[in-house]
């Protein structure tokens, strides 16, 4: 006994010690797995990024292009004008003037970092509009008949190597931007190798955490699965050992009215041939005897009618408004007796048992019809609460009401409170109640308060198994 407390103490610092090491190894994977998460998004980042600039320098180029191609047909139509004046050779030279401005325009936008950029388009820009300086003024020549003049533009060469400065230029500004763009590649491969390392490297340890998160799972699962295993048989166990009991109380109790009637029956024999001989005192022991023998009776009947809950009945839909409208039929006697008053709102339709049920609304009234205060006209109330799973409902009355002490055990069976003749009954209705219940996968309880009255909840599934339910 003296080492008992050491060798607790040593079993809860052990399971310390191991919750401890799964938190700090969960962690640690949450990190990596954080790690890995944030690497591939980076990844896919860098990606997007690189295709997207590869798209735009593929722009860049046609736009280019289009430049280089819209100055040649301005070029191209003005020598059909000098040499022909035909004025259809200046169409190319109009249309040019339009898709050099919208080329220029598209080249301007396209998101370059690189500072020269901005200033070798601007040259370009400067030479376009010489070039096309030159090319207004020969054909200003052509068009006032000074085709000399307009010859000789042409003679001095300046066209030509303005022309050959253009495509220099265009040339140089996509060879720029292509050199940058592959420096920027070699770049962000580079990166994503490192990237790729880390992941690499986070990957591996991530093997080694969950195998060590195994290692340490692995005991408790097995322990589990043997628990899970253990309580399963267990639970057969009980299960079969409580149709066993079912069984016995069944034939006991049935078995126990054969000789309770015959003593009842001597009781009658005896009274008939020899009541005139006895005296008072006898007469009151036969009474006594009479009484004690009746009270018998109905308590095995009432363990033969619990036995019996949900053995021969069959899963249906119940109209609960039109269930307790027969109901207070059959207890108007009593109702109009204890001038009681029993409201309920609109019920829903439910599945269940409906012998039971009718008998577990049927116990609750009949409940508050017993215990109702003197001189006090009983008040019941029935109400509903849809839940996602189940509906509540609750009984309330304006009744004596239960002691606090008294509310846990009153379910009990043959729990009877009030030992006088003032209430009559078993003590076996509410442990009916409570297996009837159970039957329908529900929780039964109360709340009262002495001389205020009581109020019975108890819930009932919307899933009830019509080929495995609980008992």
């Amino acid at each position: 006994m003296p080492f008992q407390k050491p060798q607790q103490d040593e079993k809860i610092h052990k399971k310390q010690t191991e919750s401890r090491r799964i938190v700090r190894t969960l962690s640690i994977g949450l990190g990596l797995i954080l790690i890995l998460l944030v690497g591939y998004f980076v990844s896919q980042n860098i990606e997007n990024n690189v295709q997207k600039r590869l798209n735009d320098i593929l722009v860049l180029e046609n736009e280019l292009g289009d430049l280089l191609s819209s100055m040649q047909d301005a070029e191209t139509g003005q020598r059909g004008f000098v040499i022909t004046t035909d004025k259809k050779y200046l169409e190319p030279y109009y249309q040019s003037i339009e898709k050099t401005a919208k080329a220029v325009k598209e080249i301007e936008a396209y998101p370059n970092q690189n500072p020269n950029f901005k200033s070798n388009l601007d040259s370009v820009k400067i030479l376009i509009t010489k070039k096309y300086d030159k090319i207004k003024t020969t054909i200003y020549y052509i068009e006032n008949n000074q085709s000399e003049k307009a010859i000789e533009v042409v003679k001095t060469g300046t066209g030509k190597r303005t022309m050959d400065e253009i495509r220099i230029q265009i040339k140089k500004l996509g060879k720029e931007t292509y050199e940058d763009f592959q420096e920027s590649r070699e770049e962000i491969i580079i990166l994503n190798k490192i990237i790729l390392a880390i992941q690499i490297v986070a990957s591996i340890a991530m093997l080694f955490i969950f195998y060590n998160i195994y290692s340490i799972l692995r005991p408790l699962i097995d322990n589990l699965v043997a628990s899970n295993t253990e309580l399963e048989q267990r639970r057969e166990t009980l299960k079969e050992k409580n149709e066993q009991l079912e069984r016995f109380a069944y034939i006991a109790s049935h078995d126990l009215n054969e000789p309770l009637r015959t003593i009842t029956s001597m009781i009658t024999i005896l009274e008939e041939d020899y009541g005139d001989k006895f005296d008072a005192e006898a007469k009151q022991n036969f009474n006594f005897i009479t009484s004690a023998a009746e009270r018998m009776k109905n308590m095995i009947d009432g363990i033969l009618n619990y036995s019996r809950i949900g053995k021969s009945s069959e899963i249906e839909k119940i109209e609960l408004n039109v269930l307790l409208y027969d109901l207070k039929k059959d207890l108007s006697l009593l109702i109009e007796k204890k001038q009681a008053t029993i409201s309920y709102d609109r019920l829903p339709t439910i599945e269940g048992f409906s012998l039971e049920i009718r008998q577990l609304f049927q116990n609750l009234i009949t409940n508050a019809l017993k215990f109702s205060k003197e001189n006090t006209p009983p008040v019941i109330e029935i109400s509903v609460e849809e839940q996602s799973q189940r509906w509540k409902f609750a009984v309330k009355d304006n009744g004596i009401g239960i002691p606090e002490e008294h509310q846990k055990k009153i379910f009990g069976i043959f729990a009877k409170l009030h030992r006088n003749s003032k209430y009559e009954g078993q003590g076996i209705g509410l442990a009916f109640c409570k297996k009837i219940v159970s039957l329908h996968k529900g929780k039964i309880g109360v709340r009262s308060q002495i001389d205020e009255g009581t109020t019975f909840y108890f819930t009932i599934s919307k899933n009830l198994n019509h080929n495995n339910y609980e008992i």
